[in-house]
């Protein structure tokens, strides 16, 4: 893919560098999905044919390493070619954001990176060469899982892994601890914020004691579990082709990258659900959450919450007001800030 997009492919003018490696590394999580299944996946999986492979080339080790550097190269067309067209564009992205507070940070940051498959996590090990290289205030704690499960990269299989030549550039980036590689990941095939292990939390704390931390997932597992509620701002990308993450988030099929600011869910009322269509399922209404993502983020670009931000000055104290106001009353978030942008009309 990598090498693919470096051919010059019409899809390489369209957007910066880092930029194209986010949305190819999310892409990439179409790649075989129809080998996938919906058991391992949590929910339903829609898009399943969109990049398929066929099954006998990893019955053994030995189909894995025979297929062909032309049958690959299909697969890899494929991808760049979802990835210029509408299907493959972000449903709601966040780009800009995170090449101000992360790409460019201009102050000592900590970025905690918890990785998904295999394919995007490679890709995004790229994408953190450049952004380390480009922005010496930038620190990445990249977190694989501690275990092999499915097909997410696993901590003891980076080793081998880092040998390859290309990833020769990262090596003076971990051995400067620029790039710090956890062995504390989760414990299982997404993160469970009940069981996270408090020597990960250790090397939170120590690496983020004199930076500004910020939080970057992949994958719809990681979003659903993990669903906010942070001190710190945190980025979520995946695929939302999947009945679950159709319902929390409001995005059907496309790729998102999310920014959830601190303080706040990235969905909320999934137990008091609103019925609404989807194009996905066009003869049945869908369960979808009573605040999707899509819901807050529109209500966060409202004139009401930048007024507040400025008021009050303090990102995470206004969203941890704004939840506690809405807890209390049985309101969502989105519900809160229409209700006081009323009374402003009022």
């Amino acid at each position: 893919l990598l090498d693919g997009r470096d051919r010059g492919s019409v899809y390489n003018s369209k957007a910066r560098d880092i930029a194209q490696f986010i949305h190819l590394s999310v892409l990439s999580g179409h790649i075989g999905i129809n080998l996938k299944s919906s058991a391992s996946a949590a929910s339903f999986l829609l898009n399943r044919d969109l990049v398929p492979l066929p099954a006998e080339w990893i019955e053994t080790a030995a189909a894995v390493k025979n297929a062909s550097a032309a049958d690959l190269q299909g697969v890899v067309r494929r991808v760049l070619d979802i990835a210029g067209r509408s299907e493959g564009w972000f449903g709601l992205e966040s780009l800009n954001e995170y090449h101000a507070e992360v790409v460019d940070a201009d102050v000592p940051t900590l970025l905690v990176f918890f990785c998904d498959d295999y394919l995007e996590s490679l890709i995004d090990l790229k994408r953190f060469e450049m952004m380390l290289l480009r922005n010496p205030n930038l620190t990445v704690l990249f977190i694989p899982r501690a275990g092999r499960y499915g097909n997410d990269l696993a901590y003891t299989d980076l080793n081998t892994i880092l040998q390859a030549s290309a990833f020769e550039g990262i090596h003076e980036l971990v051995q400067s601890e620029r790039l710090r590689l956890s062995a504390h990941g989760p414990r299982a095939g997404c993160i469970d914020p009940r069981d996270v292990s408090r020597l990960l939390i250790n090397e939170i704390d120590s690496l983020g004691s004199d930076r500004r931390v910020i939080f970057e997932t992949k994958g719809c597992r990681n979003f659903e579990m993990l669903r906010g509620r942070l001190s710190v701002p945190w980025y979520a990308s995946f695929n939302c082709n999947r009945a679950l993450s159709i319902r929390t988030v409001g995005v059907d099929g496309p790729p998102v990258f999310l920014r959830i600011p601190p303080g706040l869910n990235a969905y909320d009322g999934f137990t008091r659900p609103r019925i609404g269509p989807s194009p996905s399922y066009p003869n049945t209404g869908v369960r979808f959450a009573r605040m999707t993502t899509t819901d807050l983020l529109a209500a966060l670009n409202r004139p009401i919450y930048h007024d507040l931000i400025e008021q009050i000055g303090d990102e995470f104290e206004l969203n941890t007001t704004l939840t506690n106001m809405s807890q209390a009353q049985g309101l969502t978030v989105t519900e809160m800030i229409d209700r006081l942008d009323n009374r402003k009309d009022a």
